[in-house]
């Protein structure tokens, strides 16, 4: 009886295993990392939210630094509520999900 309850408990822990993986990989909870490729949008303050793509860079952090100094290459400081998006592309999609 011990050794079936420890098999059980072993399936149980494999099947949330998988369903954790099945839900991290592909409905927009993917966590950005470096080795993803983004494309990089731009977006001035305003009703009108003009967006200016930044082009495809490698990493997240390369995204959110494209922005950065876009905005301040534009004199625009942080308090200009300007805003930015990190397409990442995957699945063959250019904007599979959206990062910050």
């Amino acid at each position: 009886m011990r050794g079936y309850a420890l098999i059980m408990k072993a399936g149980l822990i494999a099947a949330a295993a998988a369903c954790f993986l099945a839900v991290a990989c592909g409905d927009g909870t993917h966590a950005a990392t470096e080795r993803d490729v983004f494309n990089a949008y731009f977006y001035f303050p305003g009703s009108d939210g003009k967006q200016v793509y930044l082009g495809k860079v490698a990493g997240i952090s390369a995204c959110q630094s494209a922005a950065r100094s876009y905005a301040f290459q534009a004199n625009m400081s942080r308090s200009a509520e300007w805003s930015y998006i990190c397409c990442r592309e995957a699945n063959g999609s250019s904007c599979y999900d959206k990062h910050r």
